[in-house]
Protein backbone atom coordinates (compact mmCIF):
# COMPACT_ATOMS: atom_id res chain seq x y z
CA UNK A 1 0.00 0.00 0.00
CA UNK A 2 1.55 3.38 -1.19
CA UNK A 3 1.71 5.58 2.22
CA UNK A 4 0.68 8.70 0.46
CA UNK A 5 -2.16 7.72 -0.39
CA UNK A 6 -3.50 6.26 3.19
CA UNK A 7 -5.99 8.80 5.10
CA UNK A 8 -5.15 8.24 8.95
CA UNK A 9 -7.69 8.95 11.53
CA UNK A 10 -8.13 8.41 15.08
CA UNK A 11 -11.31 6.61 16.19
CA UNK A 12 -12.99 6.69 19.46
CA UNK A 13 -15.53 4.15 20.49
CA UNK A 14 -16.82 4.89 23.84
CA UNK A 15 -19.31 2.66 25.92
CA UNK A 16 -21.41 1.98 28.97
CA UNK A 17 -20.49 -1.09 28.79
CA UNK A 18 -17.34 -3.03 27.68
CA UNK A 19 -17.19 -1.73 24.27
CA UNK A 20 -17.27 -4.82 22.37
CA UNK A 21 -20.31 -4.27 20.31
CA UNK A 22 -19.20 -0.76 19.16
CA UNK A 23 -15.90 -2.37 18.26
CA UNK A 24 -17.37 -5.17 16.48
CA UNK A 25 -19.66 -2.53 14.65
CA UNK A 26 -16.91 0.00 13.54
CA UNK A 27 -14.05 -3.01 12.13
CA UNK A 28 -17.33 -3.84 9.92
CA UNK A 29 -17.15 -0.75 8.70
CA UNK A 30 -14.24 0.20 8.36
CA UNK A 31 -13.38 -3.56 6.37
CA UNK A 32 -15.34 -1.37 3.67
CA UNK A 33 -12.97 1.00 3.10
CA UNK A 34 -9.52 0.78 1.81
CA UNK A 35 -6.08 2.97 2.02
CA UNK A 36 -6.91 3.58 5.76
CA UNK A 37 -5.07 3.45 8.98
CA UNK A 38 -6.89 4.23 12.16
CA UNK A 39 -5.87 4.95 15.09
CA UNK A 40 -7.90 3.30 17.79
CA UNK A 41 -9.51 4.81 21.59
CA UNK A 42 -11.82 2.65 23.30
CA UNK A 43 -13.11 4.30 26.24
CA UNK A 44 -15.28 1.70 28.01
CA UNK A 45 -17.67 1.55 31.09
CA UNK A 46 -18.41 5.05 30.87
CA UNK A 47 -21.12 5.28 33.48
CA UNK A 48 -20.94 9.13 34.96
CA UNK A 49 -21.13 12.41 33.61
CA UNK A 50 -17.33 13.54 34.98
CA UNK A 51 -16.14 9.98 33.00
CA UNK A 52 -17.82 11.27 29.60
CA UNK A 53 -16.20 15.39 30.52
CA UNK A 54 -13.05 13.08 30.19
CA UNK A 55 -13.47 11.32 27.43
CA UNK A 56 -14.60 14.90 25.60
CA UNK A 57 -11.10 16.11 26.71
CA UNK A 58 -9.10 13.10 25.52
CA UNK A 59 -10.99 13.33 21.76
CA UNK A 60 -10.36 17.36 21.94
CA UNK A 61 -6.65 16.28 22.33
CA UNK A 62 -6.98 13.51 19.31
CA UNK A 63 -9.58 14.98 16.95
CA UNK A 64 -11.52 12.06 15.35
CA UNK A 65 -14.25 10.51 14.23
CA UNK A 66 -16.59 9.42 17.21
CA UNK A 67 -18.78 5.90 17.61
CA UNK A 68 -21.02 5.44 20.90
CA UNK A 69 -23.68 2.82 22.41
CA UNK A 70 -24.71 4.90 25.49
CA UNK A 71 -28.00 4.35 27.16
CA UNK A 72 -28.03 7.00 29.87
CA UNK A 73 -29.11 10.44 28.55
CA UNK A 74 -27.45 13.15 30.39
CA UNK A 75 -24.22 11.45 29.54
CA UNK A 76 -25.38 10.74 26.04
CA UNK A 77 -26.00 14.67 26.05
CA UNK A 78 -22.95 15.40 27.19
CA UNK A 79 -20.38 13.34 24.41
CA UNK A 80 -22.95 14.52 21.77
CA UNK A 81 -22.37 18.62 22.93
CA UNK A 82 -18.84 18.24 23.77
CA UNK A 83 -18.47 16.79 20.12
CA UNK A 84 -20.52 19.65 18.23
CA UNK A 85 -18.34 22.21 20.18
CA UNK A 86 -15.20 20.67 18.69
CA UNK A 87 -17.10 19.96 15.07
CA UNK A 88 -16.63 16.19 15.20
CA UNK A 89 -18.70 13.41 14.20
CA UNK A 90 -20.63 11.98 16.61
CA UNK A 91 -23.09 8.84 15.82
CA UNK A 92 -24.98 6.17 18.28
CA UNK A 93 -24.26 3.32 16.69
CA UNK A 94 -27.30 1.35 17.48
CA UNK A 95 -29.78 4.04 17.45
CA UNK A 96 -31.44 3.61 13.78
CA UNK A 97 -31.37 -0.15 14.02
CA UNK A 98 -33.54 -0.15 17.22
CA UNK A 99 -35.94 2.47 15.99
CA UNK A 100 -36.30 0.91 13.18
CA UNK A 101 -36.85 -2.79 14.48
CA UNK A 102 -39.37 -1.69 17.53
CA UNK A 103 -41.49 0.50 14.58
CA UNK A 104 -42.13 -2.77 12.39
CA UNK A 105 -41.20 -5.49 14.39
CA UNK A 106 -42.76 -5.65 17.96
CA UNK A 107 -41.34 -7.97 20.37
CA UNK A 108 -43.44 -10.72 22.29
CA UNK A 109 -40.55 -11.35 24.71
CA UNK A 110 -38.22 -9.01 26.62
CA UNK A 111 -35.05 -10.19 28.87
CA UNK A 112 -33.92 -8.21 31.60
CA UNK A 113 -30.95 -8.60 33.43
CA UNK A 114 -27.44 -6.91 34.54
CA UNK A 115 -24.30 -7.22 32.21
CA UNK A 116 -23.09 -10.74 31.35
CA UNK A 117 -26.60 -12.64 32.49
CA UNK A 118 -26.64 -14.58 29.25
CA UNK A 119 -29.31 -12.08 27.49
CA UNK A 120 -27.84 -11.58 24.53
CA UNK A 121 -27.14 -15.62 23.56
CA UNK A 122 -30.61 -16.21 25.32
CA UNK A 123 -32.23 -13.31 22.24
CA UNK A 124 -30.58 -15.51 19.30
CA UNK A 125 -31.52 -18.46 20.98
CA UNK A 126 -35.14 -17.92 20.91
CA UNK A 127 -35.02 -15.65 17.90
CA UNK A 128 -34.12 -18.64 15.99
CA UNK A 129 -36.53 -20.46 17.54
CA UNK A 130 -39.64 -17.86 15.79
CA UNK A 131 -39.69 -16.11 18.72
CA UNK A 132 -39.52 -12.49 18.53
CA UNK A 133 -37.22 -11.33 21.58
CA UNK A 134 -35.37 -7.76 23.07
CA UNK A 135 -33.21 -7.58 25.62
CA UNK A 136 -32.56 -4.80 27.76
CA UNK A 137 -29.62 -4.49 29.86
CA UNK A 138 -29.85 -2.75 33.73
CA UNK A 139 -27.29 -0.44 34.03
CA UNK A 140 -26.98 1.51 37.47
CA UNK A 141 -27.98 4.70 37.57
CA UNK A 142 -29.65 4.45 33.93
CA UNK A 143 -33.42 4.64 34.37
CA UNK A 144 -35.37 1.39 31.93
CA UNK A 145 -37.33 2.76 29.05
CA UNK A 146 -40.60 3.92 30.38
CA UNK A 147 -42.21 1.42 27.22
CA UNK A 148 -40.78 -1.06 29.67
CA UNK A 149 -43.69 -0.76 32.16
CA UNK A 150 -46.72 -0.03 30.03
CA UNK A 151 -46.24 -2.70 27.69
CA UNK A 152 -49.15 -4.87 27.65
CA UNK A 153 -48.37 -7.85 24.70
CA UNK A 154 -44.77 -8.87 25.41
CA UNK A 155 -43.58 -11.65 28.28
CA UNK A 156 -40.55 -10.07 30.14
CA UNK A 157 -38.32 -12.36 32.06
CA UNK A 158 -35.69 -11.12 34.49
CA UNK A 159 -32.71 -12.83 34.23
CA UNK A 160 -30.26 -13.07 37.69
CA UNK A 161 -26.85 -15.18 38.47
CA UNK A 162 -24.60 -15.42 41.34
CA UNK A 163 -22.68 -12.74 41.93
CA UNK A 164 -19.72 -14.74 42.89
CA UNK A 165 -20.12 -16.25 39.19
CA UNK A 166 -20.87 -13.07 37.67
CA UNK A 167 -17.76 -11.26 39.04
CA UNK A 168 -15.69 -14.27 37.79
CA UNK A 169 -17.33 -14.09 34.63
CA UNK A 170 -17.09 -10.63 33.74
CA UNK A 171 -13.11 -10.81 34.54
CA UNK A 172 -12.97 -12.72 32.21
CA UNK A 173 -14.29 -10.85 29.82
CA UNK A 174 -11.92 -7.85 30.64
CA UNK A 175 -9.10 -10.73 30.40
CA UNK A 176 -10.04 -11.43 26.77
CA UNK A 177 -10.63 -7.54 25.60
CA UNK A 178 -7.65 -6.41 27.78
CA UNK A 179 -9.14 -4.06 29.67
CA UNK A 180 -8.06 -2.65 33.64
CA UNK A 181 -9.89 -5.12 36.18
CA UNK A 182 -10.16 -1.93 38.83
CA UNK A 183 -13.56 -1.03 37.77
CA UNK A 184 -17.08 -1.21 39.80
CA UNK A 185 -17.91 -3.79 36.96
CA UNK A 186 -16.22 -6.83 38.62
CA UNK A 187 -16.38 -5.14 42.28
CA UNK A 188 -18.24 -8.22 44.34
CA UNK A 189 -19.64 -5.51 46.58
CA UNK A 190 -21.15 -3.28 43.71
CA UNK A 191 -21.90 -6.44 42.02
CA UNK A 192 -23.97 -7.94 44.78
CA UNK A 193 -25.72 -4.38 44.96
CA UNK A 194 -26.74 -4.60 40.95
CA UNK A 195 -28.30 -7.90 41.51
CA UNK A 196 -30.51 -7.20 43.95
CA UNK A 197 -31.45 -3.94 43.04
CA UNK A 198 -32.17 -6.05 39.78
CA UNK A 199 -34.17 -8.32 41.82
CA UNK A 200 -36.24 -5.50 43.66
CA UNK A 201 -37.24 -4.78 40.35
CA UNK A 202 -38.32 -7.71 39.08
CA UNK A 203 -40.49 -8.45 42.60
CA UNK A 204 -41.74 -5.32 42.01
CA UNK A 205 -43.14 -5.71 39.04
CA UNK A 206 -44.20 -9.43 39.14
CA UNK A 207 -42.06 -10.29 36.27
CA UNK A 208 -40.37 -13.98 36.00
CA UNK A 209 -37.12 -14.24 37.63
CA UNK A 210 -34.95 -17.37 36.18
CA UNK A 211 -31.46 -17.78 38.09
CA UNK A 212 -29.34 -18.79 34.88
CA UNK A 213 -26.01 -19.09 37.28
CA UNK A 214 -26.02 -23.38 36.50
CA UNK A 215 -28.13 -23.16 33.46
CA UNK A 216 -26.85 -23.39 29.81
CA UNK A 217 -27.94 -20.95 27.42
CA UNK A 218 -30.51 -24.01 25.83
CA UNK A 219 -31.80 -24.84 29.31
CA UNK A 220 -32.49 -21.67 30.46
CA UNK A 221 -34.31 -20.92 26.71
CA UNK A 222 -36.13 -23.94 26.93
CA UNK A 223 -37.68 -22.87 30.59
CA UNK A 224 -38.82 -19.59 28.80
CA UNK A 225 -40.57 -21.08 25.92
CA UNK A 226 -42.58 -23.11 28.37
CA UNK A 227 -43.74 -19.95 29.78
CA UNK A 228 -44.52 -18.49 26.67
CA UNK A 229 -46.53 -21.66 25.46
CA UNK A 230 -47.97 -21.55 28.89
CA UNK A 231 -49.05 -17.97 28.10
CA UNK A 232 -50.11 -18.32 24.59
CA UNK A 233 -52.47 -21.02 26.23
CA UNK A 234 -54.19 -19.13 28.72
CA UNK A 235 -54.43 -15.94 26.16
CA UNK A 236 -56.24 -18.14 23.86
Amino acid sequence: MNKANVKAFHLHLVSDSTGETVGLVARACLAQFENIETTEHLWNMIRSEDQAKGVITAIKENPGFVLYTIVNEDIRNILEEGCRRLQIPCIAILDPIIAELGAHLGAEMVLLGVSRTSKTPTSIYLANRGIKTANIPIVPGVALPEELFTAKAPLIVGLTKDPKRLVEIRRQRLRLLDQDEETDYVDLEKVSNEINEARRLFTKHNWTVINVSRKSIEETAATIIQLYNRRKEQNV
